[in-house]
C-alpha cells in the first residue's frame, strides 16, 4: 500500500512520524516502516530529493532521537526490537555517509545513538552484543569511519559483566521476530568464531578482534593492483586505534597500576586491553614503530601479574621480527641492564629467546650472535626464578639451533663475546659483590660438626640436589611441547588469543603463562625441600639423642662396677650395706683395727 505514494508524501510521512508516543506493542512495526522508508529512500526508487544519500542531518537528528525515546520507553529489552532498531536507525546505506558521524559541532545524528546505544549496553548485556555484531559489521564495510569511533571501539574492548543473559540464545530459537531481526543485522567479520561467544561476556571484545583482523587482511593489500582507498583509510583507523590502546595502558589510572588483586576488575582490563592490542600489532608501520616501542617498554618495566605479561611479550615479539633492526639498537642494551627488575628480565630474556628462535633464516645468526651474550649472565643470576627461567630457555636455543653447523670461527666468536658479557656481570653486578663478601665471611668462621651430622648434611644436599635435577629435567620436557607450539603469527590473531576457552580457564581465555609454570614448579621444589630438611632435622636430633643415650649407658655400667667393689669390702665399713658411697669418700677410710 506504501509504495504507490508520492515522494513529498513520503517525505511528510517521515518527518511527522512519531515514534516516541508509540506503544510497546507497535515498536517492531514501526521500527521495520523505517527500515523500509531508508531503504527506499537511499535505493533512488522515490527519487533524491533531499541529498545524494537521500537523508538530511536535520531528518536523520528526528529520526534517532525519537527512535531512543521509543527505545528507552520500552520496559522490557527483547532480541527483535533491539535488532529492528540497530537495522533501522544505523542503516547501511545511511552509515556511509560521513556527514551523518561528525559535524563542524561535534558528534552527527549516528554516531550521538552509537553512544547512547552503547552507554545503555554497559548495563544491558543483550543490547551491547546486538550493537557490537551489527557495528563490527558496519565497520568493516565502511572503514574511513572506523576513526570517528575510537572511543566507542575502546568501551567494546575493555566491556565485561558478570551480568548472564540465560534467555538470549532460547529466544533466538524459538521467537520467528527474533531470528528475522537479527538475520538483518550486519554480517560479523567472522560467524563461526564470534558464534562460539554469543552468549558470552567475550562477545563484544571477540567481534572488535575479529574485525580488526580482518581489516589488517584488506590493509595487506595496499601496494596490490586490486588495492583502494578503503584499504588507505584501514591503515590510518588500525594505527590510530593502536596509539589509543597503548597511551590508555601507560596513562589511564586502572591500566597503568601497578600493585592490583588476580581476578580483580583492574587485573581484567588490562589483559582485555593487551589482548587487543597483540590483535592490532598488524598495524605497526614504520612510521609509529618508535611510539609504540615507547610506550611497549614502559608498560614492560611496570610490575604486572603473568597473565598480563604473556600478552606484553607476545607483541613485543611481534614488533622485532617485524622490525629487526630494532634488535640490536633496543633490545641488546636493555637486555645488558642488569639491574632492572627481575620480572622485567625475565620477559625480555623469554622476548629474546623467541626472537632468536622464530626470526627468518636470513638473519638467525645474526640475532643469537647478539642476543646470546647478554643472556648467558643471567644464568648465574641470584634470583631463583629468574635464573631457571634463562635457564629453561637458554636450553630450548641451543636444543633448537646448535645441531645446525654454523661454521667454528662463528662459534669462537660468539664464545667469546659471551665469556666477555659474563666477565663484565660478575664484575659489576651488585648482587655478586655482595655473595663474594659474604662468602669471605663464611670462609673465616670455624664450624665444628660431628663426623654423623656432617655425613647426613651432604647426603641430604645430594638428595636435593638429585631431586631438583630430575625435577628440572621433567621441567624442560613439559614446557618444550609449550614452546615448540608457540607461534608468534597466529598467537596475535583472534583464533589464537581465543580459542584456548576451556572450563578450566574461565578467566579471560587466558592461559598460564610459561613463567608463572615456571613460578609453580620452583614453589614446588622448594616446598619439597622444606619437608627434606624438615625431615633430616627429625632424623639428626633423633641420632643425636641416640649417642647420648650411649654416654648415659657408659656411665651407668661405671656405677655398676663401683657398687661391685663396694660388696667385696669388710662387713665393718659400713653397717648399712646398701649404703653409697662415693669412690673419694672410700679413699679417704681408714680399715678398722684387726685382733692383737
Amino acid at each position: 500500500m506504501l509504495i504507490y505514494q508520492s515522494t513529498v508524501e513520503w517525505n511528510c510521512i517521515f518527518e511527522n512520524m512519531s515514534l516516541e508516543n508509540a506503544g510497546e506493542g507497535s515498536v517492531l512495526p514501526m521500527l521495520r516502516s523505517v527500515r523500509l522508508v531508508l531503504g527506499l529512500f537511499t535505493s533512488g526508487k522515490l527519487g533524491s530529493v533531499v541529498s545524494p544519500h537521500g537523508m538530511d542531518a536535520q531528518m536523520m537528528w528526528h529520526l534517532v532521537r525519537s527512535s531512543w525515546i521509543l527505545h528507552v520507553s520500552c520496559k522490557k529489552r527483547r532480541v527483535a526490537p533491539i535488532a529492528a532498531l540497530l537495522s533501522a536507525v544505523l542503516h547501511s546505506s545511511v552509515f556511509s555517509d560521513e556527514g551523518m558521524h561528525v559535524t563542524d559541532n561535534g558528534p552527527g545524528p549516528l554516531k550521538w545513538f552509537v553512544e547512547k546505544i552503547l552507554e545503555e549496553g554497559t548495563k544491558s548485556p543483550r543490547t551491547i552484543r546486538l550493537a557490537a555484531l551489527h557495528l563490527s559489521g558496519l565497520w568493516l564495510s565502511n572503514p574511513q569511519t572506523i576513526k570517528h569511533y575510537l572511543k566507542e571501539l575502546k568501551l567494546l574492548t575493555l566491556y565485561g559483566s558478570v551480568a548472564f543473559d540465560e534467555d538470549f540464545e532460547a529466544e533466538l530459537a524459538e521467537n520467528h521476530d527474533a531470528k528475522t531481526e537479527v538475520s538483518l543485522l550486519a554480517k560479523s567479520p567472522d560467524p563461526e568464531l564470534t558464534e562460539i561467544f554469543i552468549n558470552t561476556e567475550l562477545y563484544a571484545r571477540v567481534s572488535v578482534a575479529v574485525l580488526f583482523c580482518k581489516l589488517a587482511d584488506l590493509a595487506d593489500m595496499v601496494g596490490l593492483i586490486n588495492e583502494n582507498d578503503d584499504c588507505h583509510a584501514t591503515i590510518e583507523s588500525g594505527k590510530l586505534f593502536l596509539l589509543e590502546l597503548l597511551e590508555s595502558v601507560v596513562n589511564d589510572t586502572d591500566l597503568s597500576k601497578e600493585l592490583y588483586k588476580k581476578y580483580s576488575r583492574i587485573h581484567r582490563r588490562k589483559i582485555r586491553a593487551w589482548q587487543m592490542i597483540c590483535v592490532l600489532s598488524r598495524f605497526i608501520h614504520q612510521d609509529i614503530v618508535q611510539r609504540v616501542s615507547s610506550f611497549l617498554h614502559i608498560s614492560l618495566y611496570r610490575n604486572n601479574l603473568p597473565a598480563v605479561r604473556q600478552y606484553l611479550e607476545t607483541f613485543s615479539i611481534h614488533v622485532y621480527l617485524k622490525f629487526p633492526s630494532l634488535v640490536s639498537d633496543q633490545l641488546v642494551p636493555i637486555l645488558r641492564d642488569y639491574n632492572m627488575r627481575p620480572q622485567a628480565l625475565s620477559s625480555y630474556v623469554f622476548i629474546a629467546a623467541n626472537v632468536i628462535l622464530h626470526a627468518p633464516e636470513a638473519v638467525r645468526f645474526r640475532h643469537l650472535d647478539e642476543l646470546l651474550p647478554p643472556i648467558i649472565p643471567l644464568l648465574t643470576s641470584h634470583h631463583h626464578s629468574l635464573r631457571g627461567f634463562t635457564q629453561l630457555l637458554v636450553y630450548q636455543v641451543f636444543r633448537k639451533l646448535f645441531p645446525v653447523d654454523f661454521g667454528e670461527p662463528e662459534i669462537s666468536a660468539l664464545e667469546k663475546r659471551c665469556f666477555k658479557d659474563l666477565k663484565s656481570y660478575l664484575e659489576k653486578n651488585s648482587d655478586c659483590v655482595r655473595g663474594i663478601d659474604a662468602s669471605q665471611t663464611l670462609l673465616n668462621c670455624r664450624w665444628s660438626y660431628r663426623d654423623k651430622q656432617n655425613r647426613n648434611h651432604y647426603k641430604f644436599l645430594g638428595l636435593a640436589c638429585q631431586t631438583d635435577s630430575i625435577k628440572s629435567k621433567s621441567l624442560r620436557m613439559s614446557m618444550e611441547g609449550f614452546l615448540d607450539a608457540f607461534d608468534p603469527n597466529n598467537s596475535v590473531t583472534p583464533a589464537g588469543i581465543f580459542t584456548n576457552r576451556v572450563e578450566e580457564l574461565e578467566f579471560e581465555c587466558v592461559p598460564t603463562s610459561l613463567m608463572e609454570q615456571v613460578a609453580i614448579f620452583l614453589n614446588d621444589v622448594r616446598e619439597d625441600l622444606r619437608c627434606a630438611m624438615a625431615k633430616d632435622m627429625v632424623t639428626i636430633k633423633n641420632e643425636k639423642l641416640s649417642v647420648d643415650e650411649d654416654s648415659n649407658c657408659m656411665e651407668r655400667s661405671m656405677d655398676t662396677n663401683k657398687e661391685n667393689l663396694l660388696t667385696l669390702m669388710p662387713n665393718d665399713v659400713s653397717v648399712d650395706f646398701q649404703k653409697k658411697l662415693p669412690l673419694v669418700n672410700m679413699r679417704n677410710m681408714t680399715p678398722a683395727p684387726g685382733p692383737s
